[in-house]
């Protein structure tokens, strides 16, 4: 069955659909402009085909799958609050959910920018060692963040890993929630990609899976960049391994250390892999050898100089005795399984390889294999019915015992679904489990983290930026421009406790700055994430501004603002833009937002309904400049004659176009009219197209 997508055009509240981005078994996403805000998106819609379909604008589940409909759209809503509270820069963030024609959507930041998988391919050539490590490292970060907050990625491969123009990677396309799903369900299969899935993630039980099946998928995807191939299929490697070491199959010169980190990734047997981030991240970016698992550490010679891969090609693998026994036993034990699921027609093999830290008994049941005959042998002795009713019976009710008494305690819990056999209660264990994490992780963040309140005790809308630890113990984040109205009050994010440092600029204020113990290269407006040492030069667009040192010990910190305005407010004026064609305008203005100062800011676009007028800014009185563009009309109609710049519909801009500076691509060099306001507290703009 074919996907059935939204046409182009459509809304979704304020969100106009441009095209679609991608579409799966699972859900549907697309480019969409926010008409409030002129501002580009992705927006994700949960529509899982094989048991829905699209009705007009509606998603509708099919009559069989009423309950598993529904049931995985809370798991497609509950994964994207989860991913709202990430603020990673490498975790593309979500930034709004909401539910309408009867499904769910998640609305991303979107990034210009490219997969992987194309940017491998529009490189022409095998990448470097530093192009890899400035990529490996952020995304290993951002895994590490995932895996703490008790989530899997799980379908890491190149087309999930997303370069960004300004050479950032962020990780796309959790598939936590479709996990969830098609372990519910079996009409869900799943979620697997060849060469780069790990043999535990084919089954539907979703059981043996942890940070090392990750590890595996992301090993898959570097082994992709340096050897222009992906591995052998996991499955296929259960019967023969024919795997090529990465240090063999490099394509390029790279860090002996970083090729053999690689091939630690990719062991088969789950035990034998790195267990966490921290284990492999020294190995595949510090270039040292992975302990136990893998061949002896080089010398550090050897792991600081690059390795060509054609001297790899005709080199001998080093022996090691730990590691390569130690594999072979686990990859034996599946190959000689598989071998005997061929060779008698056995019809399942357990591929769910239990977790490192499982008890012994769910060792054990995790990696038996079960011997079911194609055809059953014939019994000697008829069993009666009454027999069978009463061993189910007998089961069922020392399930509902163990369950009752397992209920609260997530040991318990995990005991029951890894024993139970008829698992009437499997799907409560599970949802039990996930709460109990839930308020696990929410205690711990209480005592770990704390919210930071801004209020506003000023007449005027104040932009507030905030330095501080986003992860405990991890380096200085810098989050701006946060916006407080006048008289009001507002959560602007979650920090680690300790210090934090505060800045304020109150709108039609002398620069109201506030602060004065430590200094950052700062923009106005924008955001930013970028700290400042005492050898760094602020770019020409920042000004260094100081930030007020505040230390939190408690959950919720509130931040007061208070000032009183230096420039009164007969030196500004509101512009007003009215609208007397019948299709829809959008205008560009740039204008002085300080009268002190001489900096122009350009802004825009502001959208005007046809005849009807709305005010769009406020500027400091004299001159001003604007420019129309009148949209659904042949042609493009601008005004203006005396300033050119360089802009881009649609998107706000505020760059001014210099000598020789060439528009990009996406960008059209448009004239701006000039327009004397004077001395008027409100100036309108007629704007009359034909």
């Amino acid at each position: 069955m074919a996907v059935q997508e939204l046409q182009s055009g459509t809304m979704l509240r304020q969100y106009k659909v441009q095209k679609v981005l991608g579409a799966g078994g699972f859900a549907v996403t697309y480019l969409v402009e926010d008409e409030k805000l002129g501002r580009l998106y992705a927006i994700k819609e949960y529509f899982p085909e094989a048991f829905a379909h699209r009705a007009g604008k509606a998603v509708k589940p099919n009559a069989a799958n009423v309950d598993d409909f529904i049931w995985g759209k809370e798991r497609f809503l509950s994964e994207a609050r989860v991913l709202a509270r990430f603020r990673h820069p490498n975790i593309v963030g979500v930034t709004q959910i909401f539910e309408l024609n009867g499904t769910a959507y998640m609305v991303l930041e979107y990034r210009r920018g490219r997969s992987f998988k194309d940017w491998l391919a529009e490189l022409g050539r095998p990448p470097t060692q530093a192009e890899l490590d400035a990529i490996a490292e952020p995304v290993l970060s951002a895994l590490e963040t995932i895996h703490r907050n008790d989530l899997l990625h799980r379908d890491i491969a190149p087309d999930n890993v997303y370069v960004c123009d300004d050479g950032t990677p962020l990780l796309l396309d959790f598939g936590s929630a479709r996990e969830a799903i098609a372990q519910r369900s079996k009409v869900l299969s799943a979620i697997v990609k060849s060469g780069y899935s790990p043999a535990e993630q084919y089954s539907t039980r979703g059981t043996g899976q942890g940070p090392w099946s990750d590890i595996y998928a992301f090993a898959a995807t570097l082994y992709q960049a340096v050897a222009g191939e992906h591995p052998e299929e996991a499955t296929d490697r259960l019967l023969t391994d024919s795997y090529v070491p990465a240090r063999q199959a490099a394509k390029g010169e790279f860090r002996l250390g970083f090729l053999e980190a690689i091939d630690w990734g990719l062991k088969l047997s789950p035990q034998d892999r790195p267990q966490s981030v921290a284990d492999w991240r020294s190995s595949l970016l510090g270039g040292a050898t992975p302990a136990q698992d893998s061949p002896a550490p080089a010398a550090a010679a050897d792991r600081a100089a690059p390795v060509q891969s054609a001297e790899l090609a005709g080199a001998s693998p080093r022996p090691s005795s730990t590691g390569k026994s130690r594999s072979k036993v686990s990859i034996t034990a599946y190959a000689a399984a598989a071998l005997l699921l061929i060779g008698a027609g056995l019809t399942w093999l357990n591929l769910d390889a239990p977790p490192p830290d499982a008890t012994p008994e769910a060792k054990r049941a995790a990696t038996r294999i079960d011997v079911k005959p194609s055809t059953p042998p014939p019994m000697s002795q008829p069993v009666e019915p009454s027999v069978v009713t009463k061993k189910v019976d007998d089961t069922a009710e020392r399930e509902d015992a163990i369950f009752a008494s397992a209920v609260g305690d997530i040991d318990r819990l995990n005991t029951y679904l890894t024993t139970c056999r008829l698992c009437a209660h499997a799907a409560a264990a599970r949802s039990q489990i996930a709460d109990l994490r839930e308020k696990a992780r929410l205690a711990e963040l209480q005592a770990r983290y704390f919210n930071l309140r801004i209020c506003n005790q000023t007449g005027y809308a104040a932009a507030t930026a905030i330095a501080g630890h986003k992860e405990v113990g991890s380096v200085w984040s810098v989050v701006g421009w946060r916006v407080v109205d006048a008289n009001s009050c507002r959560v602007v994010g979650r920090f680690a406790k300790g210090k934090v440092y505060t800045m304020a600029l109150v709108h039609n204020d002398l620069r109201g700055w506030f602060g004065n113990d430590t200094k950052q290269c700062v923009e106005f407006p924008g955001p930013f994430d970028r700290t400042i040492d005492k050898s760094t030069t602020c770019p020409a667009t920042g000004k260094v501004f100081g930030f007020v040192e505040q230390t939190v010990t408690t959950s919720d910190h509130t931040w007061y603002i208070s000032g009183e305005p230096t420039i009164p407010d007969t030196a500004y004026f509101n512009f007003e833009v009215c609208n007397r064609s019948r299709w829809q305008t959008r205008v560009a203005v740039m204008g002085r937002k300080n009268p002190l100062t001489a900096d122009w800011t350009v802004e825009g676009w502001f959208p005007i309904e046809p005849n009807a007028c709305g005010i769009i800014g406020r500027y400091a009185r004299s001159k001003i400049y604007s420019v129309a563009l009148v949209r659904n009309k042949p042609g493009m109609k601008t005004s203006g004659k005396d300033i050119k710049l360089c802009v881009e519909f649609p998107g706000p801009f505020h760059r001014l176009n210099t000598p020789k500076y060439k528009c990009r691509p996406n960008e059209r060099l448009e004239s701006f009219e000039l327009i004397d306001v004077g001395q008027a507290s409100k100036f309108t703009l007629n704007l009359n197209a034909n």
